[in-house]
């Protein structure tokens, strides 16, 4: 699987890959541990060298992963982080006083959803796989807004949910860094697990 710019890293190939071992590639271009793959190419071959008297002639079929950007803005009135992968939402965000902090994550084209729940009642987002706890907030009052994005394979990158106890707004916060995650922690929120997965950035 090579992301959407067509970028794979040799380091993720099964049995301790070593680079310097591979010649004579064709359908991409290495770079160190980076192996560029051509456009429309649909499989890539080298050979190997196994230290014996038989190299061996590999081939590797390409996936492409379309890939969208989910975006992380900030409102440094309430507290809030908002997320979204519509450029027109952050955009206007950011117009009206609103944080853009960069990409989240890069969520799959396909995959399963993540819902995303609004509560007008208190402006708080919520973000969940489980259709279960989205009906039951709907059911609640709040509003389903459909899915934010979609969820990679349990191989991807873990993105943690992350409850602060202390307040009623905005409890909520989503990151793929366990490093925020500890910070967070050592300041009294929880830590509630892996949510979902997504692409590696």
């Amino acid at each position: 699987k090579v992301s959407s710019d067509g970028l794979f890293d040799l380091r993720d190939l099964p049995a301790a890959f070593d680079e310097a071992k591979a010649s004579d590639w064709v359908g991409g271009t290495v770079s160190g541990n980076l192996l560029t793959v051509d456009t429309d190419a649909t499989e890539v071959t080298y050979v190997y060298d196994t230290d014996s008297d038989w190299p061996m002639d590999v081939t590797l079929v390409v996936d492409k992963v379309e890939e969208a950007e989910v975006y992380r803005i900030y409102n440094p009135g309430n507290g809030k982080h908002h997320y979204t992968t519509d450029a027109s939402e952050r955009d206007f965000l950011a117009e009206n006083g609103w944080i853009y902090e960069g990409i989240a994550w890069y969520a799959p084209e396909a995959g399963e959803p993540i819902y995303r729940v609004y509560n007008p009642g208190n402006d708080n987002h919520l973000y969940t796989m489980d259709a279960a706890e989205r009906d039951r907030l709907v059911e609640g009052g709040w509003k389903y807004e459909g899915v934010l994005c979609n969820s990679a394979g349990t191989d991807g990158v873990p993105l943690y949910r992350v409850f602060n106890p202390y307040v009623t707004r905005n409890p909520h916060h989503y990151t793929d860094s366990m490093e925020e995650c500890e910070f967070l922690k050592s300041n009294g929120w929880i830590v509630e697990g892996i949510s979902w997965y997504g692409l590696s950035k």
